[in-house]
């Protein structure tokens, strides 16, 4: 009896560890799917870690069940809950391809492009690797470079206000590789922004300036100081409730704050940084009525 009794534990126990290799067992093909079923295993490598990443995990996953569809925010969001549970180098190059198959991969590449050193070293060479065949791409181009007459023409915008949004968006990702360049840039953004916010009194996005151009003022706010984007963080929720921008540029501004303040996050999109508790987690999701 005692045998047999012994016998049956270690068939379950062989049984319960293939069925968690299974579920962990990633493919092109597949992916979509097991990610929803995905339970990633606690060790010694990610033991401290562990329980950011599986929060994070869930709510992505919440999130893609919602809207029924996996999106670029999610597989963005899957390198980070891979990347803090270090997992292995095989599934993140499958999560990374199916990332960068998305739609949209080289302007998520550029606009985070100050964060990817939060991330493993092996993550961050494939994006730093990436990057640079973005910024010769024509997806690049496309978006730097649009007919201004014609946007403004079809989608009844205001032609001056469109070609001075497209500068400001060009002028925002010039020179990203040369710090000193760059922060100097960004200054001459912000005060046009304020000057635009200032006019307008309301957020320059698709109602003003339409969809290809919407989260330009978002990315001058991201790439300020956090004086400058606790100033305008009010104005971006209001545009995120209003259909005027994303509700992802919302959460990402969120943990770019909390992160700079209080070394932690709310939604997980600054790679390794800590996650807040549960509790202040719920009371910024209810103060800015995020689910």
């Amino acid at each position: 009896m005692k045998n047999t009794f012994l016998i049956g534990l270690i068939f379950l126990s062989i049984s319960c560890k293939g069925q968690d290799e299974k579920q962990n067992r990633f493919t092109i093909e597949n992916f979509d799917e097991q990610i929803l079923i995905y339970q990633p295993v606690k060790n010694e490598l990610n033991k401290n870690s562990y329980a950011d990443g599986l929060r994070f995990l869930e709510e992505t996953k919440k999130r893609i069940i919602k809207n029924n569809k996996i999106d670029i925010s999610d597989y963005w969001n899957i390198l980070t809950v891979f990347n803090n549970l270090k997992e292995s180098n095989e599934n993140i190059d499958i999560a990374f391809e199916k990332f960068l198959n998305t739609e949209d991969s080289c302007e998520y590449l550029v606009s985070f492009e100050e964060f990817f050193d939060k991330y493993t070293l092996y993550i961050e060479s494939k994006m730093t690797k990436e990057l640079k065949i973005c910024n010769n791409s024509v997806q690049i181009k496309n978006t730097k470079k649009i007919n201004v007459k014609e946007y403004s023409i079809t989608n009844g915008l205001d032609e001056n206000l469109v070609k001075l949004i497209e500068r400001i968006g060009i002028l925002d990702q010039k020179d990203r590789y040369n710090e000193k360049i760059q922060n100097k840039l960004d200054i001459k953004n912000q005060k046009k922004i304020d000057s635009l916010y200032s006019k307008y009194q309301i957020y320059i996005g698709k109602t003003l300036v339409g969809n290809e151009l919407k989260s330009v003022m978002w990315q001058v706010i991201q790439h300020s100081n956090l004086t400058y984007m606790e100033k305008y963080l009010p104005i971006v929720n209001t545009a995120v409730k209003e259909n005027e921008l994303g509700e992802s540029a919302l959460k990402y501004l969120i943990d770019r704050i909390y992160s700079g303040k209080y070394n932690y996050q709310i939604f997980g999109s600054q790679g390794s940084i800590k996650m807040a508790d549960e509790l202040i987690r719920n009371q910024v999701k209810s103060k800015y009525k995020i689910k």
